[in-house]
C-alpha cells in the first residue's frame, strides 16, 4: 500500500523486467498491478505469508496474490498463476483454475468474472 511510482533498474535484462524478448514474471504482476491504479483496494496478510490486492482494476484484473511465505498455500479462490515464460500477452489470455497452490515467492493474478 502507498506505493506511488515504480521504477525497476533497467527495462530489459538481467535487472529488468524482460531479457530477449521474453517477459520475466515480474512483467506481469506489474501489468496487473498498474490495472489497478486508480482504483479502490484492500489489502490483507495471513499469518502464512498470503498477502491479497483486490479491487476492480482495468483489463479485468481484480486483484493479485503473493505468497511471501517459506511454504506453500493453496487458494481458495480462481485465480491465475504467473508463469515463468508467458507471452506479452499472457495477462489477457490467462484463465482462472479452480485449484492453485502458490510456491513460496510465487503469485497469481485474480481476474473479474465474467458477466
Amino acid at each position: 500500500g502507498g506505493v506511488a511510482s515504480f521504477a525497476p533498474a533497467m527495462a530489459g535484462g538481467p535487472l529488468g523486467m524482460a531479457q530477449d524478448e521474453q517477459p520475466y514474471p515480474l512483467w506481469h504482476a506489474v501489468a496487473a498491478l498498474s490495472a489497478l491504479a486508480g482504483a479502490h483496494v484492500t489489502i490483507t496478510h495471513s499469518p502464512s505469508g498470503l498477502t491479497l490486492i483486490r479491487g476492480r482494476g482495468r483489463r479485468g484484473i481484480a486483484g493479485v496474490a503473493a505468497n511471501l511465505g517459506p511454504d506453500p498455500i493453496a487458494l481458495d479462490f480462481p485465480a491465475c498463476a504467473i508463469p515463468e515464460n508467458g507471452p506479452w500477452d499472457w495477462i489477457e489470455r490467462c484463465a482462472p483454475g479452480e485449484a492453485l497452490t502458490l510456491g513460496a515467492g510465487e503469485a497469481a493474478i485474480l481476474k473479474e468474472e465474467a458477466a
